[in-house]
């Protein structure tokens, strides 16, 4: 499960744990970036095997994600009206999770990035393969599983 802030990520490999610096909102994109970049790696692993793996973005959802941000409590009295009309409800956000999940047109298909039940382009940062392998491997090493 990705966002579209995952663009705004940065994967900083001598704070993975967020103890130095840490701060929500960053924080918030780099995890989705290393979503991204997971999932491209896990693709390419598993090819062949009959395992697809897909990344999506489920948009901006109406739901309690910021529910421990001050400044989203404000905005969520003032603005909940409007969202109404502008924000996914709860049954619109995952209708890609469930296409990707059980859309026969996406059987064999794996490695690709999906947001309004479409397949999207991966952007840019996404793309970094050094990156992902670096990541992989460390995620191995800290889990202590191969």
């Amino acid at each position: 499960m990705s966002s579209g802030l995952h663009k705004y990520g940065h994967i900083d490999f001598n704070n993975l744990d967020g103890k130095a610096n840490y701060n929500k909102r960053p924080t918030y994109s780099d995890t989705k970036l290393c979503n991204n970049l997971f999932a491209r790696e896990l693709a390419g692993r598993v090819e062949g095997s009959g395992i697809s793996v897909y990344c999506l973005r489920p948009g901006i959802v109406r739901t309690d994600l910021g529910r421990h941000v001050p400044l989203f409590k404000l905005l969520r009295y003032i603005l909940w009206p409007v969202s109404w009309l502008l924000v996914k409800g709860p049954y619109e956000g995952c209708q890609t999770v469930l296409h990707c999940a059980v859309s026969e047109e996406l059987q064999g298909i794996n490695g690709r990035f999906y947001a309004n039940c479409a397949e999207e382009p991966w952007s840019k940062v996404s793309l970094d393969d050094a990156v992902a392998v670096q990541l992989w491997n460390v995620s191995e090493e800290l889990t202590g599983i191969r």
